[in-house]
């Protein structure tokens, strides 16, 4: 959750809302589906933290990339 506030203070948000619905999308699909063949909520809590380590995961890797990086300051 830093690094998305760390990009909105930025002004570089496109990363973080995209990693941020990844994480949703994970959640409730690996939710559902752990849910469906488990019926466990150990699994379900499984999925959610995937889809967080998912959201850390890519918000990383962007910043590293360069999402920063303003190519205007050249």
């Amino acid at each position: 959750m830093a690094l998305y506030f760390a990009s909105q203070g930025g002004a570089r948000l496109f990363w973080p809302l995209m990693s941020g619905t990844l994480r949703v999308v994970v959640a409730i699909a690996g939710g559902w589906l752990m849910l469906y063949l488990t019926d466990s909520l150990t699994w379900l809590f499984a999925a959610l933290g995937l889809g967080l380590i998912v959201y850390g995961i890519v918000l990383t890797v962007a910043i590293i990339s360069g999402a920063w990086f303003d190519r205007t300051d050249l």
